[in-house]
Order: structure tokens, then sequence, then C-alpha cells
């Protein structure tokens, strides 16, 4: 994972950081900011977009999804 985005990981302004957290079969991406209230929003924003889109291939769900939630709502829309 840090492969495919290390140059999204690089390019990140020094407000923000970027963690790794793996568990069992996943990893999960959370970026943190300081700052000014209205510019980390913005920027935290597209940062999100960004790296969305580099690990679209890869990604099941944002925030609290588990990939049980996910599948399960996967399946509800194919039946």
């Amino acid at each position: 994972m840090s492969d495919l985005i290390s140059d999204f990981e690089d390019a990140l302004p020094s407000c923000v950081k970027l963690a790794y957290l793996p568990s069992a079969g996943m990893v999960r991406l959370r970026l943190s900011a300081s700052g000014e209230e209205q510019f980390i929003r913005t920027e935290m924003d597209r940062l999100v977009a960004d790296l969305s889109q580099k690990i679209r291939q890869f990604k099941f769900g944002m925030d609290d999804d588990t990939i049980e939630e996910v599948l399960g709502k996967l399946l509800l829309k194919k039946a």
C-alpha cells in the first residue's frame, strides 16, 4: 500500500499526517491535521478524494464501514 501511495504521502502538507493502521486482512488509512479549521476542512476534502482515487481498487468503505456490512449491502442489491 505504501508503495502505491508514496507520491501522495510525500506531497502531504506539513500540517497533515497519514497513519497506516493494519489489522487482520486490511489496512485502515487515517488522515489527521491541525491548523486553521476552514483550510483544514477544504484541504482534507481534497486529500480524501485524491487518496480514494489512488486506492480505489482496494477500497471498500469509509469511516466505520466494515467489509461485512459493505458486502452484505452489495449482496442485497443483487438479490
